[in-house]
């Protein structure tokens, strides 16, 4: 894309992006689209005695933020995302039970049909083992205390 059309779809999401939850949710009430469960690509669980509260801040620092553009995830208590230019981005969830998945991914502003269809989503897992570092376990444990 040239840098106007990508200004202008920025200018047009500084709009949408503020009702977009709203109309996601009417959506779904509604029966017109449907979304269950959970995305692909586990990565494991948060390790214990590290709290969701601490690994937010944490990636914080590491330019992820939290994403209102999306579909909500059965028992997500987290979802962020950091972008790869306007185009891309990491997405990363964490669930009540502790545990954590995440993808690469053609960003809704800037493709919102191959967004929603997952064309292009892949796991590139060993970014996300980097950015979580110290953070992620592979074994599950009983995380009800999140």
């Amino acid at each position: 894309m040239n840098i106007k059309f990508d200004s202008f779809i920025r200018f047009i999401w500084c709009f949408w992006a503020p009702i977009h939850p709203y109309i996601r949710n009417f959506l779904l009430y509604s029966h017109v689209v449907h979304h269950c469960g959970r995305q692909r690509y586990h990565l494991g669980y948060l390790k214990e005695g590290k709290t969701v509260r601490d690994l937010k801040k944490n990636l914080r620092r590491k330019r992820f933020w939290t994403c209102h553009i999306t579909w909500i995830d059965n028992n997500e208590v987290l979802n962020l995302r950091r972008f790869h230019g306007f185009q891309y981005q990491y997405h990363l969830r964490i669930f009540k039970d502790g545990e954590i998945r995440g993808h690469y991914e053609r960003t809704p502003e800037s493709h919102p049909i191959e967004h929603m269809k997952e064309i292009g989503m892949e796991t590139r897992r060993e970014d996300f083992l980097h950015f979580l570092d110290g953070w992620i376990s592979i074994s599950k444990r009983d995380r009800s205390h999140l």
